[in-house]
């Protein structure tokens, strides 16, 4: 009764909004793939953090690529077929991973698995907006239920190859490509596309308008470049994090897996609390709230170290995590004009590479040159500088309202 009450927020939603749920959680078993290559490269392959942080950035860049490439064949093609071939893709990189563990091959399997997610991103923003009908509320708890079920495959993921690091990493990418490959299979039974429809033009050529597309956009465009800053912050989790945590601990893969199971332990347990609690709040202004939470959770790392660090780092960022990253796509539609939500979603994505790469590219440099307290002390002024800006898109949405 307990359990049918907590995810009776999620319930009535359409049956395409669970299958495709259900292919996220088995994907994501090896979505954080940038700490994996971060801890491949320095522990398995004995190499430097600055070179560590190069080929993230590689990846990275690939990651932004497939997101252009993605979005650009979505709109010739079936987004299902795409889906399918990327997933199936997947899966045999995972498996090659197991067959090549050891060599320099895995690192560029890596970067590749990092495109694919790059790829596959704007399929799944479509594929909940697709099946959404239009309703605000079926929209957060789609992406809602999305980034749930992301987490419970961020909860086993992480944790299985960081407890299986050192010996039995071979054995975490054959069950990463097994487990992908029933999932496919049954998305390519189960799942009926869908396709967005908007009123035609009569008997006009359509032509494309920058001045249009800012009059009818132009909040959506600066809470999307606004938002650069919190993909800045979260990468972080992927990249300075368990670097910290290489130096805090002598099994750092193992307490970053660890802890990665406690935040998304933490993601199940809650979101659905948060979503009921929250549901009458202006997503925008959630995304402020959970700024501040961010920067707390970093404020942690500088003034703590080791377990005590870890564990109010990781209690305060799930909570921001879970009220930014469940509200970000939301307000980019809310924001947006009908007709431009699944583009708008799209450039979020292309943002959020950009947001990526700087995040690893700038962090890494102040890691060599300075220390992993001013790194925390910059993150923590980008959190405070993303609310600011967060706050005036606010201010005007409701002026505007």
């Amino acid at each position: 009764m307990i359990i049918k009450k907590y995810l009776s927020v999620y319930k009535g939603l359409p049956p395409n909004v669970y299958i495709i749920c259900l292919a996220r959680f088995v994907s994501s078993l090896i979505i954080f793939v940038y700490p994996l290559l971060t801890n491949y490269i320095t522990l398995k392959l004995n190499k430097t953090d600055i070179e560590a942080a190069s080929f993230v950035s590689i990846a990275l860049l690939v990651n932004l690529v497939c997101i252009f490439l993605g979005g650009y064949l979505s709109d010739k093609f079936s987004k299902r077929t795409l889906f399918l071939f990327s997933q199936y893709l997947l899966v045999i990189c995972s498996f090659l991973c197991a067959l090549f563990l050891g060599s320099f091959v895995v690192v560029y399997l890596l970067i590749i698995i990092s495109g694919i997610f790059g790829f596959t991103n704007p399929i799944y923003n479509v594929f909940i907006l697709e099946n959404s009908n239009g309703n605000l509320n079926t929209k957060k708890s789609g992406f809602s239920l999305l980034y749930l079920f992301l987490n419970l495959g961020v909860a086993i993921g992480p944790f299985l190859n960081g407890l299986w690091f050192d010996q039995y990493l071979a054995l975490y990418f054959l069950l990463v490509a097994v487990l992908n490959l029933i999932a496919t299979v049954c998305i390519q039974l189960k799942y009926r596309e869908e396709r967005l429809t908007y009123p035609k033009q009569q008997d006009k050529k359509v032509k494309f308008s920058l001045a249009e597309l800012w009059s009818q956009n132009h909040l959506a465009i600066k809470a999307i470049v606004f938002s650069i800053l919190n993909f800045m912050i979260y990468i972080q989790v992927s990249f300075s994090v368990p670097l910290q945590f290489n130096t805090w601990f002598t099994n750092g893969p193992k307490v970053y897996g660890t802890m990665m199971l406690i935040n998304a332990s933490m993601v199940l347990l809650i979101t659905p609390m948060i979503l009921r609690i929250t549901k009458s709040i202006n997503p925008i202004m959630l995304i402020i709230i959970g700024s501040f939470f961010y920067l707390t959770s970093f404020l942690c790392l500088l003034l703590f170290s080791n377990l005590v660090g870890m564990i109010l780092f990781i209690f305060f960022l799930t909570i921001g995590e879970i009220v930014v990253q469940t509200n970000i796509s939301v307000v980019v539609s809310m924001l947006a004009g009908k007709e431009y939500e699944g583009r708008m979603n799209s450039f979020l994505l292309l943002i959020g590479a950009f947001g990526n790469i700087l995040g690893t590219s700038i962090i890494g440099g102040l890691i060599v040159n300075y220390s992993f307290s001013v790194v925390w002390l910059f993150i923590m002024g980008l959190s405070l500088t993303y609310a600011f800006l967060m706050f005036l898109v606010y201010r005007k949405y409701s002026f505007e309202k």
